[in-house]
């Protein structure tokens, strides 16, 4: 008999941690940051993901084959996905942190465009990377996201490419929280 409450207690201890709510929400935001000004829709797609769908205006980029320049006095437009994996919530539960705005540690990816308007040195460019990053709600309605990893960079005209450090840092302030 004690074996199979032991075992009942076991299973019970297991699925109390798969069957973890958590507080993600989607969010919509005004970004700025490193990559400029825009904005985000970030959409809760289940307990532990969400993905953001960003566009705006920030710097352009000159690619080539081993170079990678980013130039803030030409402006681009830009527009990346980011399906965005967050680890730690039950941690971040059990210590009685908060996840609210989607505070949290994840790992993702993201592929973006960027455009070039005046480009006198750059062109249009396609940018990959993985990244592990850190989102926290800073005031009622402010985050900061800060994210570091590696990606590669395509010219979208000549095709050349380059592996590059991937780093962003970025406040937003977050204008619609839906809960779902």
């Amino acid at each position: 008999m004690k074996y199979i409450h032991s075992l009942f207690y076991c299973i019970a201890a297991f699925t109390g941690t798969a069957q973890f709510k958590s507080n993600l929400t989607s969010l919509s935001k005004i970004d700025i940051g490193l990559n400029g000004l825009g904005f985000t829709y970030e959409p809760k797609l289940g307990n532990y993901t969400t993905m953001e769908l960003s566009a705006g205006l920030g710097g352009a980029y000159y690619i080539a084959e081993g170079t990678l320049e980013y130039y803030l006095n030409e402006i681009g437009p830009y527009f990346s996905i980011q399906p965005k994996f967050y680890f730690n919530l039950p941690k971040r539960a059990r210590k009685g942190k908060s996840s609210d705005l989607n505070a949290g540690n994840y790992i993702g990816a993201m592929a973006k465009f960027v455009g070039a308007i005046n480009g006198y040195n750059t062109y249009p460019g396609f940018l990959y990377n993985i990244h592990w990053g850190m989102q926290r709600s800073i005031a009622r309605r402010w985050t900061i996201n800060t994210r570091a990893g590696i990606g590669y960079a395509i010219d979208a005209d000549f095709l050349f490419g380059t592996l590059y450090p991937s780093l962003d840092v970025k406040f937003s302030y977050v204008f619609r929280k839906k809960k779902i």
